[in-house]
């Protein structure tokens, strides 16, 4: 480079919607270059030859066979799977987001010949002024929500959530490409411990979270989250009101918000809020 390249970020796009956010980069005058031979993965370069399997097969096959979702993204931003024709080159933010629905898809799928959940579990976790709480409900039918709560630097809280219930959400999620970020590492999860269950996730945004990294932190946040030791509740109040206490939003707000505890639940909201 000519000079020592300097960090770039889109102030614009700075809203509550992180599948719209630009990355943060690096730029700098490139004096000069050269192209070098690299090792190529042998699983991708298979699935790049296949001009006849969709992109569907193709993404999960990668999955399948250990490849990392960040790569399995990029080879869908650049049009490297899929039927010839059918190959083009989309924008990273669609692949990340289409590579988590995809594979999230395929692991609920799997899930659902499992086992119910044996006890309520909740797990909660703090990561870049994110804070999670997520509920795993024992449940024989499969059902997810996420709800976030956004609170700005005025203290204005800004709620979003989604819910699916049975089978994949039928519209785009308000929430956008978070959603389908959190189902992939909650289904990974269920898929690793054999069981199945209803899960709720309640994601409280602050103030100091002020440079959206993008929706791959939410998924890597909650992979992380989900390595930890869950606090195990026999009944579907206590889980609940536990998870609410590690938030600063009220009570009230995240259970009106909830179409996981209102189905769950036929007590009065008041009944919460002792």
């Amino acid at each position: 480079f000519e000079k020592i390249p300097s960090q770039y970020v889109n102030k614009m796009s700075l809203t509550n919607n992180e599948s719209e956010e630009i990355p943060i980069i690096f730029s700098a005058p490139v004096r000069d270059f050269k192209i070098i031979p690299s090792t190529a993965n042998r699983k991708i370069e298979k699935k790049y030859y296949d001009h006849d399997s969709k992109a569907t097969d193709a993404i999960i096959h990668l999955y399948n066979n250990n490849i990392d979702i960040s790569q399995i993204s990029k080879v869908l931003s650049m049009g490297m799977v899929g039927r010839k024709k059918n190959r083009k080159l989309v924008p990273t933010k669609w692949s990340i987001t289409a590579a988590d629905d995809i594979l999230s898809l395929h692991l609920v799928n799997k899930i659902k010949d499992n086992p119910i959940l044996d006890n309520n579990l909740v797990f909660d976790f703090n990561h870049l002024e994110n804070y999670y709480s997520v509920v795993f409900i024992p449940d024989d039918v499969w059902s997810f929500e996420m709800i976030e709560s956004w609170i700005d630097t005025n203290g204005r809280i800004h709620i979003g959530s989604d819910y699916e219930s049975g089978k994949k959400i039928d519209h785009y999620p308000s929430i956008a490409g978070a959603y389908f970020a959190a189902r992939l590492a909650v289904a990974e999860y269920l898929f690793r411990i054999r069981k199945k269950a209803s899960v709720l996730i309640l994601r409280e945004i602050h103030p100091e979270y002020f440079v959206s990294l993008g929706v791959w932190q939410i998924r890597e946040a909650l992979r992380e989250c989900l390595k930890s030791k869950a606090k195990t509740f026999q009944d579907f109040d206590s889980a609940i009101k536990y998870a609410i206490s590690k938030t600063s939003l009220s009570k009230i707000e995240w259970i009106k918000n909830s179409s996981i505890i209102r189905n769950k639940k036929q007590k009065r909201i008041s009944d919460y809020l002792t």
